[in-house]
């Protein structure tokens, strides 16, 4: 449960930098 949500954690900052740059 835990992981699931780190994962999508993750996602979520990796779409913010590729918006960012």
């Amino acid at each position: 449960m835990a992981a699931h949500h780190v994962k999508q954690l993750k996602c979520l900052q990796l779409v913010e930098a590729t918006a960012m740059a």
